[in-house]
């Protein structure tokens, strides 16, 4: 089998008129009692959540692995930018983890060919090197809504990403997601006109509608 995982925010708040309201779906999802296996026979739970996976539209992730052994710290023929805001950081992980197994498939073989006298090991010690992958992520507060954190700082040691955080709410000026990829690389859109124009690179976009 295998494991689903959800990153849902609880939605709940009050109208104009005061009165307060929940959201259905995130209200039951944190309401439930998981279905568990102890080990010892069938699982357990009164919960049972039945779901159905649709393609989307990130079916088309580049991953082809690149071929230039002139450039030793790409992996990829095509660099990715994901930009999340909030809980739609969640489908862009997914992409940036596959990418990253793909990765990591190519410096084990890496490790083998070196012994033959080969060097393709898709790692690169220069943090001012390009990416494979670029993160643009926003929420409210660091301390609170960091999702997947602990990911991006392993992806980041690996030197297979780079982060751009925009928390809104973290310091006087509102920063977000827009905002930050803007001023990125001395501003004017930079970064992202680098990327696309330049690099020829994918971008991928999740979040709310008025993101």
């Amino acid at each position: 089998g295998f494991d689903v995982e959800l990153c849902v925010a609880i939605v709940e708040g009050k109208t104009s008129f005061g009165r307060s309201y929940t959201g259905f779906c995130s209200t039951y999802l944190s309401s439930i009692i998981p279905r568990g296996n102890d080990g010892n026979g069938p699982f357990v739970g009164p919960d049972i959540v039945r779901l159905w996976i649709h393609p989307g539209s990130f079916s088309k992730l580049p991953l082809d692995i690149s071929k230039d052994e002139t450039i030793s710290h790409r992996c990829f023929n095509t660099p990715v930018m994901c930009i999340g805001a909030g809980t739609g950081i969640a489908p862009l992980r997914s992409l940036l983890m596959e990418r990253e197994a793909r990765r990591l498939a190519k410096v084990g073989n890496a490790s083998f060919a070196n012994t033959n006298g080969h060097n393709d090991s898709c790692i690169s010690n220069n943090q001012q090197d390009e990416k494979d992958n670029i993160l643009v992520f926003g929420s409210r507060k660091k301390s609170m809504d960091f999702y997947y954190e602990s990911n991006w700082d392993e992806l980041i040691n690996n030197q297979s990403l780079r982060l751009v955080p925009a928390f809104s709410q973290d310091q006087k000026h509102k920063l977000y997601v827009q905002r930050a990829l803007r001023e990125a690389d001395g501003g004017s859109g930079a970064l992202i006109v680098h990327h696309i124009l330049e690099r020829n690179g994918a971008v991928y976009i999740a979040g709310g509608s008025k993101m």
